[in-house]
């Protein structure tokens, strides 16, 4: 159809008439929903309207009956002041605006000891959860200096430890051994960059099917750690990243001194005489004895069971260490590998402080598998687990040789400790037998 020009014009205006009408109903309902939103602003409520709130419940934890602080932090009183000293004394930790160390402090190990999440813990704490991130990574970094201070290998004319010397079982057959060794397995989280690198997650996901750190530990026998070295893949054999600590200098043990290890780790010379391992086929751990019920039939079974008595000081410790901080029951999203990593290394720390100012790690696995409560034995059972799975990262070589010196070294053990069981068994038949012709 043709139009004139004054069709068009008048089509033209009704366009624009229509486009001006839609324009001022969308501006109309723009402007309604912004006044809605700042209605909204003005009369909002703040989260978290005390801003001294957290600082108050930690100076009422701390003034209160003493259980209440361990029971929040896994420290007792003391512990926890001590602690704090040493943190304003010897980190860039500082109290802030509206948060003290002592309340960062305590913030962290909440988070750590009872395995919550930023979000559980600000909301306890009354603090925002951008705060707590930031209060946490601040004490970790604290703590990571600590690590330094109170985890060192031992050096040159390291004592006997008690826990041999005043055993006959162990003494003197064990009197150059300062302590023991394994890997445990640490739930991770592998995200970003983290899943980019070294084949990504595959390569931390352990046996057992779940994402991992290997983290190899030295212990002594007072249950406190010697040495520490997270971050492998949960796929990693302990004897591999034993290997690249020792390779990378991190590891040294005094000359003529050694630690337990069990099969996984190899002892011909590649370690330098640093490690002992058990018999390989004679039956060796503990459970398998307790079933048994048997003696010893021969020197080699006589050496494992006393070599597994030793070494399960390792078990304990990474036992207690679970217990105390269950933050490793689980993998913890939020947190870069790199972080995760030093976590392990700030909690180890921590570990030993709590032994070295009056903890009584023994006494807390024995309280602990006696417990009849219901969460502790789903969580002893969930750390047993743990522990098993950790065992199957170093199951041993059977086409191995055995050779090296300290081959020949568990031999001379295994015949001086299968001699002196002999003669106690002889000498303890002989007063059985005295003693019924004395009744007679």
């Amino acid at each position: 159809m043709d139009l004139n020009e004054s069709d068009r014009d008048a089509i033209t205006d009704c366009l624009m008439r229509h486009a001006a009408l839609q324009h001022l109903v969308i501006n109309e309902i723009v402007r309604e929903d912004i006044m809605e939103s700042v209605e909204q602003y003005l009369d909002r409520k703040e989260m978290f309207e005390d801003s001294e709130y957290a600082n108050k419940l930690v100076e009422k934890l701390l003034q209160s009956h003493s259980e209440r602080i361990r029971i929040e932090t896994r420290l007792t009183l003391d512990q926890f002041k001590s602690l704090a000293l040493w943190l304003k004394e010897n980190s860039k930790l500082t109290s802030s605006k509206h948060a003290t160390l002592e309340t960062k402090l305590c913030i962290f190990l909440y988070i750590c000891a009872h395995g919550v999440s930023f979000r559980a813990a600000g909301n306890r704490y009354e603090v925002a959860w951008s705060q707590i991130s930031k209060f946490f990574h601040q004490v970790l970094d604290g703590l990571v200096l600590l690590c330094k201070e109170n985890i060192v290998l031992q050096e040159e004319d390291v004592p006997v430890p008690a826990r041999i010397r005043y055993d006959p079982k162990m003494w003197p057959f064990f009197k150059d051994c300062i302590g023991a060794i394994d890997g445990t397995l640490i739930f991770a989280s592998i995200k970003g960059k983290d899943r980019e690198r070294d084949g990504g997650e595959g390569a931390y996901r352990c046996r057992k099917g779940f994402l991992a750190q290997n983290v190899l530990g030295c212990v002594d026998f007072d249950m406190n750690f010697r040495f520490v070295y997270p971050g492998w893949e949960g796929s990693a054999h302990d004897a591999t990243v034993f290997n690249d600590a020792i390779g990378k200098g991190e590891f040294h043990t005094p000359a003529g001194r050694y630690w337990l290890a069990d099969a996984g780790y190899c002892q011909s010379g590649g370690y330098g005489g640093q490690v002992l391992s058990p018999y390989i086929g004679p039956r060796y751990h503990l459970v398998e004895w307790k079933k048994g019920k048997l003696r010893p039939q021969t020197k080699e079974e006589l050496f494992n069971l006393r070599h597994s008595q030793l070494r399960n000081v390792v078990e304990r410790v990474y036992g207690v260490f679970k217990i105390r901080f269950q933050i490793f029951q689980s993998a913890r999203d939020g947190l870069s590998l790199a972080t995760q990593v030093k976590l392990v290394y700030a909690l180890s720390a921590v570990h030993n402080w709590i032994n070295s100012h009056g903890g009584s790690p023994q006494k807390e696995w024995r309280n602990f598998k006696a417990s009849q409560n219901a969460k502790d034995r789903e969580l002893y059972d969930k750390i047993m687990e743990q522990l098993a799975a950790s065992s199957q990262n170093s199951r041993p070589s059977t086409t191995r040789a055995s050779t090296g010196l300290m081959d020949a070294r568990r031999d001379k053990i295994a015949e001086d400790m299968w001699k002196s069981y002999n003669e106690y068994l002889a000498q303890r038949d002989k007063d059985t037998s005295s003693e019924s012709s004395d009744s007679e």
